[in-house]
């Protein structure tokens, strides 16, 4: 089930990015994931009806400490998809979404298997072929940066997210969406920027925000119950469902040695799971 709970979570991600990625043309970055974490924020509060918690102080500060991690890895990951390509920047945060529990369990005492480091290298090696995009020219670069950034986040804060306890429910989700608001609000206003997209985008805006939401609370469900690993890194694996439907719906480039370098970085990070 763990598994079932992490790949809904991909999924959900990469329908998420979708929506968000194809209006950020017309409105600021910021704006829209201003947008997206007002529609994931009442997504979250429907989740606590359907799923009961109590209000423990513990979760909620691990809940709201990945949500500002988190809001400045969305901005981070949209600017480098803006800048460079899917391709480039979405399998560095899987990467990292990936190894950040590594981190954390070998620092708990855990030492990992060679199955592990095995995956880490496969990793690490395939995503060298996710970089080699000759269209992009110094935007490569550009790319790498973002990504290298935004997946730090994103690691940190999914760790944080993937530790709360079960006992909380919903409601660490409520804090993370709802943080990462008041971030992106505070941002927003210290840019000088709109805090709503033009009322055209508002649809693809509001469904961009529930898909994450819904992507929240399928990661938080499952790594209440399932293991983390096991989950995070199922979890890890939406850059292949995201480059491919920007790639359909969006014309983002995606050459065949990226596809086969995503399918890569996703095999290592699912050794690293098995290990």
């Amino acid at each position: 089930m763990g598994v079932l709970f992490g790949s809904l979570t991909s999924l959900f991600i990469g329908l998420s990015d979708l929506f968000l990625v194809s209006i950020t043309k017309r409105s600021h970055i910021v704006t829209v994931v201003v947008m997206a974490f007002v529609s994931a924020g009442l997504v979250g509060l429907v989740g606590t009806v359907f799923i009961a918690g109590d209000l423990t102080g513990r979760d909620m500060v691990l809940g709201a400490g990945s949500g500002v991690l988190m809001a400045f890895a969305l901005v981070f990951y949209f600017t480098g998809i803006q800048r460079s390509s899917v391709g480039i920047v979405a399998p560095l945060i899987a990467l990292q979404i990936a190894l950040w529990p590594l981190f954390y369990d070998v620092v708990d005492g855990a030492r990992p298997s060679a199955l592990v480091w095995v995956g880490v290298g496969v990793a690490i090696v395939s995503l060298l072929l996710t970089t080699i995009s000759p269209d992009l020219g110094d935007r490569v670069w550009v790319g790498l940066r973002w990504g290298l950034m935004a997946g730090t986040l994103y690691g940190i804060g999914t760790l944080l997210g993937g530790l709360t306890s079960e006992a909380s429910g919903m409601w660490s989700v409520v804090a993370n969406r709802f943080s990462s608001l008041i971030v992106a609000v505070i941002v927003a206003a210290i840019m000088g920027l709109p805090v709503l997209v033009p009322r055209r985008d508002l649809p693809a805006g509001a469904v961009g925000g529930v898909f994450g939401g819904l992507a929240l609370l399928s990661y938080v469900y499952g790594t209440q119950r399932y293991d983390l690993a096991i989950v995070g890194v199922t979890g890890s694996l939406f850059p292949a469902v995201s480059a491919y439907l920007m790639y359909r719906f969006l014309g983002h480039p995606l050459r065949w040695w990226q596809g086969v370098g995503i399918a890569g970085v996703l095999a290592g990070t699912s050794l690293i799971a098995l290990g």
